[in-house]
């Protein structure tokens, strides 16, 4: 294949800067789960644990980011139930003297429900649908026959990005071996911190990292003071069809294998390969809700992919594509991974007058693919024509701002995938 990836003047690259319009999003929330079961009247230096704790907590939300809506959840302090869970402080902005009076009002008696507390924390903060944190203040073990690690992982697992950050309070002795590894893998599994505090001053120490943890802002997106767009189009932050002979600045190329990528027929050309190369990304982030399609004209042989992709960090992304199974089977592919976990779906029913599932190798065909993004949603589409769209899978994804790319991926015979039409706009 000719290498066309070569320099060319300055004043033919256009460089890549998007506007996107301001959006409102929904605040950042958590819970704390305050642990106000009866080895909480243990104490520490002459003073009860919960009320060593009560004080710490009364500076913890009178400096809270106030962009962060925060509720207060107690367990153990009713009854000697395993179902004396209260959601004391409906989640909202953090008034300190509502939280001091609450946590004064502990009586320490009941049980250790670690595990049946972050489940009803989590629903609360609809986790399979939205960011959810916790924060867990424990001093003990899990005491009702439930396994807090198990739940964790299984949080995790299933919601949309759920971290539990974990302060273990005086759990450091022989006794607590137990309790210390279960609060050390609750914060482990789900990407939170677990913080160790022996006195007051541990406490309102870790309690200081913990907030700063949850509560750190996103960076702010980069702004150029004179915008320049590719698309003189209205409403349209991005187009390019490739009509030229090299990617330009506006693009940067991971993993370069020139042999296996061109600008030809008007098009960007990409070989499928495995490890993968070439994936050619926007170095613009994105922030804002949009939708970012593409055309590729394609005749995939088995174990082969190619798509485009949301990138939000290393580890996190929103994936679309058309594949081949090993068994010669053909699907749309709508992919989620967060922090190395994936989560896939495939979409092998008609599209238009076009049949998936029964793919063998066919003549080159046109496939258009779409991700809508709209607030922490992720909707994909696909069709035949560009026209009428099917819809093929949704996901949430907690990321703010990301990169798109193009890619192709393949361990069968190399397969020649032609991207064109490549457009993102912006969503009212």
């Amino acid at each position: 294949m000719k290498k066309v990836m070569k320099i060319i003047p300055l004043f033919l690259i256009l460089p890549l800067i998007f506007i996107f319009p301001s959006i409102t999003y929904a605040k950042d929330s958590s819970i704390v789960i305050f642990d106000g079961s009866g080895s909480m009247k243990k104490k520490i230096d002459g003073k009860a644990k919960f009320e060593i704790a009560s004080e710490v907590m009364s500076n913890l939300v009178q400096n809270w980011n106030e962009d962060v809506d925060l509720g207060l959840m107690v367990y153990g302090h009713r009854s000697k139930a395993c179902d004396d869970i209260e959601m004391v402080i409906p989640v909202g902005t953090p008034d300190a003297d509502k939280f001091l009076a609450a946590i004064k009002a502990i009586k320490p008696k009941g049980e250790t429900p670690i595990a049946e507390s972050m489940k009803q924390a989590a629903e609360k903060l609809n986790y399979e649908e939205s960011p959810t944190t916790i924060i867990l203040i424990s001093d003990g073990e899990e005491s009702c026959n439930a396994d807090p690690c198990a739940m964790a992982k299984q949080l995790e697992a299933s919601g949309t990005n759920f971290t539990a950050h974990v302060i273990g309070f005086d759990v450091s002795d022989e006794k607590q071996v137990k309790a210390l590894e279960q609060l050390k893998c609750v914060a482990e599994s789900t990407g939170g911190q677990f913080i160790e505090a022996k006195d007051s001053e541990g406490l309102k120490t870790a309690l200081e990292e913990t907030a700063k943890a949850v509560a750190a802002p996103e960076p702010a997106p980069v702004v150029a003071k004179e915008p320049v767009k590719i698309s003189k189009k209205e409403g349209v932050l991005w187009e390019d069809h490739f009509d030229r002979e090299t990617l330009g600045d506006a693009y940067e190329v991971i993993e370069p294998d020139e042999d296996r990528m061109a600008i030809s027929d008007g098009g960007l050309l990409l070989i499928t390969t495995s490890p993968a190369k070439n994936s050619v990304r926007l170095k613009q982030k994105i922030s804002g809700d949009f939708e970012a399609s593409v055309k590729i004209n394609v005749a995939m042989t088995k174990k082969n992919q190619a798509g485009i992709k949301y990138s939000a960090g290393a580890g996190n992304h929103i994936a679309l594509g058309f594949a081949v199974s090993g068994i010669g089977k053909s699907y749309i592919y709508f992919n989620k991974m967060v922090k190395g976990k994936e989560n896939s779906s495939r979409y092998d029913k008609q599209i238009g007058k076009r049949k998936l599932a029964s793919y063998e190798k066919r003549k080159q065909e046109d496939w258009y693919l779409k991700i809508k993004k709209k607030g922490f949603k992720f909707s994909a589409y696909a069709s035949v024509d560009g026209k009428e769209w099917v819809n093929v899978g949704e996901h949430a994804l907690l990321k703010k701002e990301g990169n798109i790319s193009l890619e192709v991926f393949g361990k069968g015979v190399e397969d020649p995938v032609l991207f064109d039409d490549f457009v993102i706009k912006p969503i009212d």
